[in-house]
């Protein structure tokens, strides 16, 4: 527990629809547009087109992955064709980009995981950065799209905010309430289905606290050296280091720096969590390591 802390950190049990929006563009922001790997967008295409077209062009994509569904019975294919066939378009009168369909039941979790995987299979043969979009689609894309970008190294999940919708606010009663009473887009739903899981090790407790630590640090003005950062874990009982007396040409304070380096800050290093600013000496916390923080600290 990281007593005294409350003032700076705050613990997060669950995560808002806004708060995640929030971490994931901090986790975009990281992405640089203009780079030297080509850029690869994979997105679902079911009622929506802008969401679609213009992350591909913000990204400056060379392939776009389209995922859609095709129904069976003719009153409804014409409508999913028609929304794919308008970003088709739209996306090939953009110079050099290339655009793959993919034709899969949409509202299958299994199918769709089983999908985005084989796509990132493909591109990841290739030098690309490969992106997800997890704001279009439904909502058993965008789960599957979530989990397959966590798993799968260098993967960039990103979401698109809505700025205007097609349908006005004097407009939303008509289309969505029924008898004057709130019915939203879904008149009737078929029976739940639970979905398989697959557990994902969440980052090491130690790690968080410590990165905790050097955010208290940062923020209060203290200096970030090891020593300093040794204090603070002391202090708040989060320092795990045992004291060995079996090598005396070592001191104790040597002892406790190397243990922290090699325990603490080497890893977050290499994780990307934080960098070192060799002029000032100092540890800084970057936006990967501040959605870590967002997420995970516990008070």
């Amino acid at each position: 527990m990281l007593y005294g802390f409350s003032n700076i950190i705050y613990k997060v049990y669950y995560v808002t629809s806004d708060t995640l929006i929030t971490i994931l563009n901090d986790v975009v922001t990281m992405i640089p547009k203009a780079c030297n790997e080509e850029k690869i967008i994979i997105s679902c295409v079911t009622f929506e087109t802008s969401m679609i077209i213009e992350p591909v062009k913000y990204y400056n994509g060379k392939k776009a992955h389209l995922i859609h569904y095709v129904r069976e019975d003719s009153q409804y294919r014409n409508i999913y064709q028609r929304f794919y066939d308008e970003v088709e378009k739209q996306l090939s009168d953009i110079n050099n980009i290339e655009v793959v369909e993919h034709i899969s039941k949409v509202y299958d979790y299994n199918i769709m995981l089983h999908t985005i995987l084989n796509i990132l299979e493909m591109e990841n043969k290739h030098n690309c950065q490969i992106l997800i979009n997890i704001s279009s689609g439904t909502s058993e894309y965008i789960a599957a799209a979530m989990y397959a970008a966590m798993i799968t190294p260098g993967v960039i999940p990103f979401t698109v905010r809505t700025k205007r919708y097609t349908v006005d606010d004097d407009e939303v009663e008509r289309l969505f309430f029924e008898n004057g009473k709130p019915v939203g887009m879904t008149r009737e739903v078929s029976n739940p289905t639970c979905i398989k899981t697959f557990y994902l090790d969440p980052p090491s407790e130690e790690l968080i606290k410590c990165l905790g630590t050097i955010r208290f640090v940062n923020e209060n003005r203290l200096p970030s050296s090891c020593v300093c950062i040794i204090e603070q874990l002391k202090k708040y009982e989060i320092w795990s280091y045992v004291m060995k007396s079996e090598n005396k040409k070592t001191s104790q304070s040597q002892k406790e720096v190397m243990y922290c380096k090699r325990h603490y800050l080497e890893p977050m290093l290499n994780k990307g969590w934080i960098v070192k600013d060799q002029l000032k000496n100092r540890y800084i916390i970057t936006n990967e390591g501040n959605v870590i923080l967002d997420v995970f600290l516990k008070n």
